[in-house]
């Protein structure tokens, strides 16, 4: 226990800080930018490459898919959503299927941030075009006609959270 007079040593680069509970698992050897979890078993992180797990994270496999992912978004039934700032794209990912889609977003403008469902179907997503909608999980898109936001700056980072969806 850390006291005044017993002070503790500061963690050294590379030292496990884990505490009780958490184990290392090395997924892969390129940096991984997000991870979601579905439930205790089911999760996905992604980078380069998606990776699954349906052991908790013990052990992770590399999905067949097709690109980079930054940002990942699980939605009720475990359909899972990603962006891609390289190819401009939204994929997702059905893991009951395996099925891939893949949405070009290249006529919406770059620098987008994020993604949020509000149910299976449902989700929105912000570019430096305007704020976008799917009401066919991820199967098309639209914009959203809002006033009050400049979404040009394309240095802006932006976050979403919808409570339904007419408020978010």
């Amino acid at each position: 226990e850390e006291t005044p007079e017993n002070p503790q040593v500061p963690n050294t680069p590379g030292q496990d800080t884990l505490s009780a509970g958490w184990s290392k698992t090395k997924i892969s050897d390129t940096a991984l930018l997000d991870i979601e979890f579905q439930d205790s078993q089911i999760g996905y992180s992604s980078g380069i490459f998606f990776y699954q797990t349906t052991d908790g994270g013990a052990n992770w496999t590399r999905l067949n898919n097709p690109s980079t992912s930054i940002n990942l978004f699980l939605t009720p039934n475990g359909t899972l959503h990603g962006l891609n700032p390289h190819k401009d794209n939204i994929y997702r990912y059905r893991r009951e299927t395996g099925e891939y889609h893949e949405f070009s977003t290249s006529e919406f403008g770059s620098s987008y941030s994020d993604l949020y469902f509000i149910d299976n179907q449902t989700g929105f997503t912000i570019f430096s075009s305007g704020l976008y909608v799917t009401k066919d999980s991820g199967t098309s898109y639209s914009i959203i006609n809002i006033t009050g936001i400049n979404f040009n700056n394309s240095v802006q980072e932006y976050a979403l959270y919808f409570q339904d969806e007419n408020n978010g």
